[in-house]
């Protein structure tokens, strides 16, 4: 077993609150090594949970309500052409069916399951970003060419990312919600577009809370301070709104 495993996970995230499952994607740094290595420490390890590359899940909402919220956790590198020809992303980019991953997304989404009020997507790299450096970069762009429709018609409620080493919210047309969440171990430069909600640089985590009625989101900085606090109402069509 790769030593990293014990010196940047299970040594670092010990703490009885850290003691839940850690519903994990792969971002573009675990391609520079065997990312289904990563798939295989789920079958190790008690609290890692990546059962493939991409993967969904339903959970039980804790209001009492009896509703649910469907997660889909998807691997956005082989949506980045650029990536194929990358000499470290390369050979193990090439080893998922990109097509095939957007087919099984597409009817993950389509699917209706009783009591499900929310769907949320899980991907590393984000469709819409505020920052200089990747609000039109080619893997930002690619990302959203390849899953912004898709995300759309389903009626998607938000879409989480990280790459982005910010914290942001942003609302562009179309009605999903998009946050990111990269800032626990760097705070880089970000900007505000047109659709910004929520922009800082600064360290911290997004913090989501969900009901049937809605779902809260705090931004919280390192020192434990709320930086943000929204609300995505479920409206009686389904679709959620501000």
């Amino acid at each position: 077993m790769d030593p990293q495993w014990h010196y940047s996970f299970e040594e670092i995230y010990k703490d009885f609150a850290h003691q839940k499952e850690w519903y994990a994607i792969l971002g573009n740094h675990d391609y520079m090594g065997d990312p289904d290595a990563q798939v295989a420490y789920s079958k190790v390890s008690r609290r890692w949970e990546m059962p493939a590359r991409f993967f969904s899940k339903t959970f039980s909402l804790g209001d009492g309500s009896g509703g649910k919220i469907k997660i889909a956790f998807i691997d956005t590198n082989p949506l980045i052409p650029e990536f194929y020809s990358n000499s470290e992303y390369g050979p193990n980019v090439r080893t998922l069916d990109s097509t095939a991953q957007k087919q099984w997304l597409r009817q993950v989404l389509v699917q209706e399951e009783e009591g499900v009020r929310w769907s949320l997507v899980v991907g590393h790299h984000p469709l819409f970003t505020a920052s200089d450096k990747r609000s039109e970069g080619y893997d930002t762009k690619a990302v959203r060419r390849s899953l912004r429709n898709l995300l759309e018609t389903s009626k998607v409620d938000a879409y989480l990312a990280g790459h982005d080493h910010s914290l942001q919210h942003l609302l562009p047309e179309g009605g999903v919600h998009h946050f990111v969440s990269g800032a626990a171990s760097e705070a880089t430069q970000v900007g505000k577009l047109d659709y910004s909600k929520f922009a800082p640089s600064a360290y911290g985590f997004l913090l989501f809370s969900v009901s049937a009625e809605e779902i809260v989101v705090h931004a919280i900085s390192h020192i434990g301070q709320v930086l943000y606090r929204t609300a995505i109402k479920k409206q009686p069509s389904g679709i959620g709104s501000k």
